[in-house]
C-alpha cells in the first residue's frame, strides 16, 4: 500500500509491480481452470457473514492484511 501511494503521489506513476504476479501465476491458472476466474470467487461480505472460516497454511493478518483486519 506504502509502495503504491509513494508511486503515485511522488514518482507520478501508476505502475506498481509486486511478486504476486509471479509467486501466484500457478495460482490464477489452477483458478481459471477451475473456477472460470483467476480472481477469488468471495466478496468481503461473504466472509463477514460466514458463520467460519477455514484457513489452512496461512496468517490472515500478515499474508492478507485487509481481510485480517476485517
Amino acid at each position: 500500500y506504502v509502495q503504491q501511494k509513494l508511486a503515485r503521489l511522488l514518482m507520478k506513476s501508476n505502475h506498481v509491480d509486486h511478486c504476486a504476479r509471479l509467486c501466484h501465476s500457478s495460482s490464477v491458472v489452477a483458478m481459471m481452470a477451475s473456477l472460470g476466474s483467476g480472481a477469488t470467487s468471495n466478496s468481503y461480505a461473504d466472509y463477514e457473514d460466514a458463520g467460519c472460516l477455514m484457513v489452512v497454511g496461512s496468517d490472515p493478518n500478515s499474508n492478507h492484511p485487509v481481510v485480517g483486519a476485517r
